[in-house]
């Protein structure tokens, strides 16, 4: 009912089971490959999905907005008045503090460029507590993201995320994410879309989202001394662990940039 600002959905209880994934390249690169049916099933169909004001539009999960950028100058400014300050400015160091400005600040050049690429249906908040594996297929819960977006940006959050569940996953995100989304796509579906399509709609996405989480809750984090997510059980006293993952993101963030013709 969408003049009422209504909709109704319908949950099924998949079981506990179904959400402890162990998981490993293999299924991860197998659900990436399912996902690719669900943008199938929508695409080219993005004026009807824009009459529906319940989805996001222009990957809002991106979190990229004007109060973001503020409490982001808030963050990057309390590293040097940290107890471990030495240690943070290592990873966090001045040029990648400009960095982090300019590509916050650079919101409108992104989007243009991600809207410019094939559109259709995404959940968007795809990544591991939001993903089970019921019945041979891979099923999607909290939907609260759902949105008109290019499929690469569906691929953001747990190109970000998967380091912690497979630490070898390093330089290798595009071969375990990117490429098995495409032949989903393209190869089961038979939709036309280019590989370099989908990869340039990853890197774009990762300048973004990523960036937002690493500031925004990893590096909070850290500078409190605690998660700063509620019921959060994650341990932030040690840096060294959240200090290494983040210089694999800003590594990454900085090669996808460059890629993109950003920095």
């Amino acid at each position: 009912y969408p003049e009422q600002d209504q909709c109704w959905i319908w949950m099924e209880d998949l079981g506990d089971e179904a959400f402890q994934v162990t998981w490993t390249e293999e299924s991860l690169q197998k659900s990436t490959r399912d996902i690719a049916h669900l943008h199938a099933q929508w695409w080219g169909r993005t004026a009807a999905l824009k009459q529906w004001p319940f989805l996001r539009y222009r990957a809002q999960a991106m979190f990229h907005n004007s109060q973001n950028l503020e409490i982001g100058e808030q963050i990057l400014g309390a590293i040097d008045v940290h107890p471990a300050a030495a240690a943070i400015n290592t990873v966090f160091t001045p040029r990648r503090k400009a960095q982090i400005r300019q590509l916050v600040k650079s919101e409108d050049f992104l989007y243009g460029k991600l809207d410019a690429l094939p559109q259709t249906l995404l959940h968007q908040d795809f990544w591991p507590p939001n993903v089970a594996l019921y019945q041979g297929k891979t099923a999607l819960v909290d939907w609260s993201y759902a949105g008109i977006g290019t499929p690469g940006a569906e691929l953001c959050l747990m190109g970000f995320t998967g380091r912690l569940f497979l630490p070898d996953m390093g330089s290798r995100d595009a071969e375990i994410l990117v490429e098995p989304l495409w032949e989903g796509l393209n190869k089961e579906c038979g939709l036309p879309i280019r590989y370099e399509d989908v990869l340039s709609g990853y890197e774009l996405a990762f300048t973004m989202r990523p960036l937002c989480q690493l500031v925004g809750y990893i590096l909070r984090s850290l500078l409190d001394g605690a998660s700063i997510v509620p019921n959060d059980p994650a341990d932030f006293t040690d840096l060294d662990p959240w200090l290494e993952l983040s210089e694999i993101t800003l590594r990454r963030i900085e090669q996808a940039a460059k890629r993109q013709g950003i920095a």
